[in-house]
């Protein structure tokens, strides 16, 4: 389990490989590989779903019905409850909360009692607490922010659905191979390497953590089981930011404006929201008429979550494709709007302006529901520090009423030129 500061002269990378890449053209595991990955994946599940009840009783029991009265008490505007009602909210989770070194420790005598339990290694399980553990800290983030929305987690899959299987011990690399050890089941999978994430490995100070998974979940229907190996690398010295390196971006939703030492310029930014959303709504009605649990329930259920996979990995693949291709060939530092995204007044997703929503893919659909900004924001952060580079955000200016009625992509560009303005201002 990864605690402590981090390193911030160290970045962390993965790396991820179909886990029988070089059995092509089937990558799949042996009878006794997939038994291995089986008992291993069950037995997390088991980790998974026990501590999650224990969480899931105490907010049922001691937490959801504050949150509920804080909600009711927001809603008369009776700030002084809604103070009151927070301080007992503080004193329910100080005795009842479960936190993620109580259910560690209870992994001690649950491994003495049973040697099957035991035979997974217990790092493994405390993998799966901490993802667990970061979950929830998420989901109670989002409350007491007064999300009343936000899903809680849930149970693991029933049998027959592959979980995660992460690790920080258990595992090594000798220079082509990549060997996991389940030591308490005395035995152990070596995978090859592919050449490209051999060399990145290579390269690396140390492998951090893995985590093997299954594109389809589903052990019944066909599917390739995946590796993902995290690294770190040394943090490049920071460059000094000049002209020449600077570039400015005004974020939005469907465009991106730039101003950079080339020039100014503005993106219409990859909406894969526009084809999915509609299949997906439609999916959504065809819900409406079928039994809760049915078959073709389930059936539109897979179909409707296959669906928001797909989106979201072209969602990536465009922001990867941006950064590589588009902003680092302009520039190592990158000053940004600081946007605020939830859908309050004056917020990008302002629910309040009725023509950025609309069904079924308003521009304040994309920006609360994919969280395309944030992850490009993310990801450009994370890039820049390869190169020696920073990301600073700053406030957008206002743009005129006339402004107001030019073309998206040319307010942008408006936007990151008054920025550049201020940020060299301030520089002087």
């Amino acid at each position: 389990m990864a605690k402590g500061t981090k390193n911030t002269d160290i970045l962390y990378r993965s790396e991820k490989f179909e886990l029988f890449w070089n059995r092509r053209p089937v990558c799949a595991p042996t009878a006794e590989e997939l038994a291995l990955l089986t008992i291993t994946s069950e037995n997390l599940r088991t980790v998974w779903n026990e501590a999650w009840r224990a969480r899931m009783d105490a907010y049922e029991n001691f937490f959801k019905p504050i949150y509920e009265k804080i909600g009711t008490a927001k809603k008369l505007q009776d700030e002084a409850l809604v103070k009151g009602l927070y301080g007992e909210l503080r004193d329910a989770f100080k005795q009842h909360g479960v936190s993620l070194y109580d259910q560690i420790n209870a992994l001690t005598p649950r491994r003495k009692a049973d040697p099957a339990f035991a035979s997974i290694p217990r790092n493994w399980q405390e993998e799966t607490l901490d993802c667990l553990d970061a979950s929830f800290k998420s989901f109670f983030a989002l409350r007491k922010n007064g999300d009343a929305d936000a899903k809680q987690p849930f149970a693991r899959e029933t049998p027959g659905f592959f979980c995660k299987i992460p690790g920080r011990y258990g595992f090594s690399f000798d220079g082509e191979n990549i060997t996991i050890s389940f030591a308490g089941l005395g035995q152990r999978i070596v995978c090859q390497v592919p050449d490209h994430q051999r060399e990145r490995f290579g390269n690396s100070l140390r492998l951090k953590k893995f985590e093997i998974y299954r594109d389809e979940r589903d052990l019944s229907k066909p599917g390739s089981f995946w590796i993902s190996v995290a690294y770190e690398i040394p943090k490049p010295p920071e460059k000094p930011v000049t002209p020449d390196n600077t570039v400015y971006l005004a974020l939005g939703a469907s465009y991106l404006g730039m101003v950079c030492p080339k020039g100014e310029f503005y993106f219409r930014l990859p909406r894969p929201d526009f084809h999915w959303k509609p299949l997906v709504d439609q999916v959504q009605e065809r819900l409406k008429n079928v039994t809760k649990g049915s078959r073709k329930w389930k059936k539109r259920i897979s179909a409707r979550w296959r669906m928001f996979d797909i989106l979201g990995k072209q969602q990536k693949q465009g922001q990867y494709e941006l950064i590589q291709e588009e902003l680092l060939s302009q520039g190592v530092h990158f000053v940004i709007t600081d946007l605020v995204v939830r859908s309050k007044t004056g917020a990008l997703a302002d629910a309040s302006k009725p023509e950025r929503g609309g069904a079924p893919t308003g521009a304040n659909w994309s920006a609360q529901n994919t969280g395309w900004i944030a992850n490009l924001v993310a990801k450009l952060a994370e890039k820049a520090k390869e190169h020696g580079g920073i990301v600073v955000k700053r406030e957008p200016s206002q743009l005129s009423p006339q402004e107001r009625k030019m073309h998206p992509g040319e307010r942008k560009i408006i936007i990151a030129r008054r920025m550049r303005e201020a940020f060299l201002a301030d520089q002087q």
